[in-house]
């Protein structure tokens, strides 16, 4: 029987004798159903998910925000600097990123035109 060195722990694996009736290639007592994931990997897939995703949703916020400050209420200006500074950092520092964020915003900003742009309209204001 080989020996396996596991954390330290010398274990034997054994192997299955053959009998006449039982062939090495002979897979017929094996379930066809899918084995459960151990908890474990499910909770590594998730955190790999969520590691992947949460930078894509800082990037991708920056334009509601803008919108949301721009439409509805200003006075979050100056969490919205202090939020985005390292994005704002990353754009000023390379010219490609800086483009394409450029473009992505110009999509939550209003084009009024040439002029000061209207006020929002107050609570129970037709428009």
């Amino acid at each position: 029987m080989p020996l396996i060195v596991i954390c330290g722990e010398e274990r034997t694996q054994s192997r299955p004798t053959l009998t006449p009736n039982h062939r090495a290639d002979d897979n017929s007592d094996m379930d066809d159903k899918p084995r459960k994931r151990s908890g474990g990997a499910v909770v590594v897939m998730a955190l790999v998910a969520v590691l992947a995703f949460l930078p894509a949703i800082y990037v991708l916020s920056t334009g509601p925000a803008i919108w949301w400050c721009n439409n509805i209420d200003g006075s979050w200006a100056p969490t919205i600097e202090t939020t985005y500074r390292p994005l704002n950092w990353i754009v000023n520092h390379v010219p490609i990123i800086g483009q394409l964020m450029f473009s992505y915003v110009k999509w939550w900003v209003p084009d009024y035109g040439p002029g000061p742009a209207p006020d929002p309209p107050q609570p129970g204001q037709q428009l």
